[in-house]
């Protein structure tokens, strides 16, 4: 992965995950910030983020409707999820929460979890989202068009060493940019 000026080495990188089934999926992380090691597939199952080395940065990046992405969990995403969360396991029968939490109502126990979750990462913790066409018109206002091609080859660049072929191991290896060259015309 080429060096940056940005404050985490996954800021704004296409980022491939791979989960227990084989199945692979690149998830684009839109901010200068950590992204987990292990996600939900769409499957459900365990992803891993794999090929660290194959990471690129993409700044300019245009996420489409469908792709996942990393941004700034918000106070009130964390609410939404650890609602969901704390109703799911609260009388869970292996492993009821309340059990751990004696005395604290649902209510409390979501404030405090959200609390923690906006304390962990100084209010800039990932979330993965789904990218929706809500999504795509907030970014639209928020983001001026951006050159994506140049984001792409200068991470192409930086990742070939000088004078080696494009090899099919190496076109899989980087298949996020193989894929998006292609569909802008260029051959591999």
């Amino acid at each position: 992965m080429p060096k940056t000026n940005h404050q985490h080495p996954e800021a704004f990188c296409l980022m491939t995950y791979k989960d227990t089934a084989g199945n692979c999926e690149v998830i684009w992380n839109s901010r200068d910030g950590v992204t987990p090691f292990i996600v939900r597939s769409r499957a459900g199952l365990e992803a891993q983020h794999i090929n660290w080395k194959n990471d690129f940065c993409a700044p300019n990046h245009q996420p489409k409707l469908g792709d996942r992405i990393f941004e700034d969990m918000t106070e009130e995403s964390a609410r939404k999820w650890r609602t969901e969360y704390v109703e799911k396991n609260w009388d869970h029968p292996a492993h009821p929460m309340h059990e751990v939490y004696p005395g604290s109502t649902k209510e409390e126990v979501v404030e405090m979890l959200v609390k923690s979750d906006m304390e962990e990462f100084d209010g800039h913790g990932p979330q993965l989202t789904d990218v929706t066409e809500e999504w795509l018109d907030k970014w639209a206002k928020a983001k001026p068009p951006a050159d994506e091609a140049l984001d792409i080859l200068d991470a192409l660049e930086a990742a070939l060493p000088k004078n080696e072929f494009w090899t099919p191991q190496l076109c899989a290896a980087h298949k996020p940019a193989v894929e998006f060259l292609k569909t802008k015309g260029r051959r591999q």
